[in-house]
């Protein structure tokens, strides 16, 4: 775990880097904290990453007093990302963090533990791997309006903003029908992909929102093998904002490791924590 701090007055920002062992079962992600809120106060968070501005899904702005944990389950992968914390009167305070990442992940925007690692090569079981035909070609269309004058032979143009890429192919492999089972579950589940990508996956950003066509084709399925080549062809869209409905530790999970636990054993173990502790890990009654 990676944690870094920033402040600025009473107000604190502090970033920690979540990853979990493998078998993993929630993405890689970051946990954001703030503290020192004095007063209600509305917040905007935003993060920078190689030129590329988003908000933090949830924070689009965020009202709170006191304190507030909250999960950005899209970080970018492998690369510095700077985070700015924000109020209507500007910038407050700012910390640059790196969430490491062995591979790309490939997840449901707003149910997170919906995904799959990505590999760049190789067989991967477990795993998707990018197809030979990903990433290919892109398409950066430039919508236009052209009008022919009088007396001339070339048009005059009115040209609009240059498109992000399109006709994007980022066709994958599964080598195991765990694994085909996972992905065809994940695009079920939303018409949006989030790939959040490695450095080496040129040209695609690091987060990659694709509104794409999925085609599932079967190599040797039929004769008894367990590769299936997924075509993924789409165009790269602007983030999604909702928060995460999925991900986060439930209440009956809280009820469960304390069943048959009293009041004051609770109490006891508690002992010296902070509510922010227990918000932070609502399971931490386990590891204490």
């Amino acid at each position: 775990m990676t944690v870094v701090v920033a402040s600025s007055g009473t107000v604190q920002l502090q970033l920690e880097t979540l990853v979990d062992p493998a078998p993993a079962a929630l993405p890689p992600r970051v946990r954001v904290t703030v503290t020192g809120v004095a007063s209600s106060t509305a917040f905007t968070l935003t993060r920078l990453c190689e030129g590329e501005s988003w908000t933090v899904p949830g924070y689009a702005p965020k009202t709170f007093t006191d304190s507030d944990v909250s999960i950005d389950w899209a970080a970018p992968l492998n690369r510095p990302v700077l985070y700015t914390l924000s109020t209507a009167a500007g910038a407050l305070v700012s910390a640059t963090i790196t969430l490491t990442s062995s591979t790309a992940i490939i997840q449901d925007p707003i149910q997170p533990d919906k995904f799959l690692e990505v590999y760049t090569s190789g067989v991967n079981p477990g795993a998707l791997t990018m197809a030979g035909d990903a990433l290919k070609t892109a398409d950066y269309s430039a919508p236009s309006t052209r009008i022919q004058v009088m007396g001339s032979r070339y048009p005059v143009a009115i040209g609009g903003q240059v498109a992000a890429a399109s006709k994007v192919s980022t066709s994958v492999a599964s080598d195991d029908a765990v694994t085909a089972s996972k992905f065809r579950d994940l695009r079920a589940g939303t018409p949006i992909l989030l790939l959040r990508t490695t450095a080496d996956m040129v040209p695609l950003p690091a987060l990659s929102y694709l509104l794409a066509d999925v085609q599932e084709q079967p190599v040797n399925v039929h004769i008894g093998g367990s590769l299936t080549h997924w075509s993924v062809t789409g165009d790269l869209i602007a983030a999604v904002k909702q928060a995460a409905i999925s991900g986060y530790v439930t209440y009956d999970q809280v009820q469960q490791l304390l069943a048959g636990v009293t009041y004051d054993a609770v109490q006891a173990k508690y002992s010296g924590l902070t509510y922010l502790d227990v918000q932070k890990d609502p399971l931490i009654y386990q590891t204490l």
